[in-house]
């Protein structure tokens, strides 16, 4: 009906249904958190993973306000994160690089990046809400 209804008044093309509906539930609905990700968080998402893994809908029953979306790509962001922090303190020969499934089968590397980011946390987005 959204969809619908934004061709119809507003003469925008190309937005699904389904489009609209994960909009609304990833960014919209006002249930949603946008706000910084708190340490207590982020300790309760590593946690749940280590628990459930990648089924982010089941760790988002944990964070209320957190989307699986966000959930996602916090997690992934995090790990990036990590990854580049223990890369700074390695010599230059054995830096840690290659595809993050293959990464995270070394026991030793894992344990490194799969726990929340201990640095300074920095809001990125912008006064107006946008990135």
């Amino acid at each position: 009906m959204i969809s619908q209804a934004l061709k119809e008044r507003f003469q925008i093309k190309g937005r699904s249904g389904k489009q609209c509906r994960e909009r609304w539930h990833n960014h919209l609905c006002p249930r949603v958190n946008k706000e910084m990700w708190s340490l207590e968080e982020e300790k309760v998402l590593f946690k749940y993973h280590s628990e459930y893994g990648n089924k982010w809908s089941c760790i988002a029953k944990h964070l209320p306000g957190r989307s699986d979306n966000s959930i996602k790509n916090h997690f992934y962001s995090t790990i990036r994160r990590n990854l580049r922090l223990l890369n700074k303190t390695r010599p230059e020969g054995s830096k840690v690089t290659g595809d993050l499934t293959e990464i995270l089968k070394d026991a030793e590397v894992a344990s490194c990046l799969l726990k929340p980011c201990e640095g300074p946390r920095k809001n990125t987005r912008k006064k107006d809400g946008n990135t």
